[in-house]
């Protein structure tokens, strides 16, 4: 009995590890245009750290995050940050680049009015970002607000600089 509890246990940690394990893969890849109608591709930043973090204008959450990217955006110039605004199908790229200039964002915006780089990336709730490494492959991913200047945020930075598994939050 006591072994088939131990056999137990360790299944449930080898799913487990497996879970994580098959979280990390390739970023889709995706090309998307900004405001002013450039077109921005994921593998031009190859080679570099990049956050991908879906948001959308109405999102409560999303808003509170903005000042944070932007103060991680100035203190960590070898980070890309692409912002992609998502579910704003209403919204005009005029609209998205005053919002972005009274807010003080800085980093890359892009549009997604379709969703499906959404869809590729199984978002399901904003705001959502995601942690590529040079390489590009997905290390990380943390669903929901955070504030990228205190001790999670930037525990959260500083694991993916090093090279490290971030963590996939549920």
């Amino acid at each position: 009995m006591k072994r088939l509890w131990i056999l137990s246990v360790l299944l449930v940690m080898t799913l487990s590890a497996m879970k994580v394990f098959a979280s990390i893969s390739a970023a889709p890849d995706f090309s998307l245009k900004d405001p002013q109608g450039h077109t921005v591709s994921l593998k031009d930043f190859r080679g570099k750290y990049v956050l991908v973090n879906f948001w959308a204008i109405e999102c409560h959450p999303c808003r509170e995050e903005i000042p944070s990217f932007a103060k991680l955006a100035k203190g960590h110039p070898e980070i890309v940050i692409l912002s992609v605004d998502v579910w704003d199908a209403k919204v005009t790229d005029a609209q998205l680049l005053d919002f972005a200039k009274r807010n003080g964002i800085t980093y890359t915006v892009l549009r997604d009015s379709q969703n499906s780089l959404a869809g590729a990336y199984a978002v399901q709730s904003i705001p959502a970002t995601f942690f590529i490494n040079p390489s590009g492959s997905i290390v990380g991913r943390y669903n929901g607000g955070i504030d990228w200047q205190d001790q999670e945020g930037r525990d959260l930075v500083d694991r993916f600089l090093s090279d490290r598994i971030v963590g996939f939050s549920e």
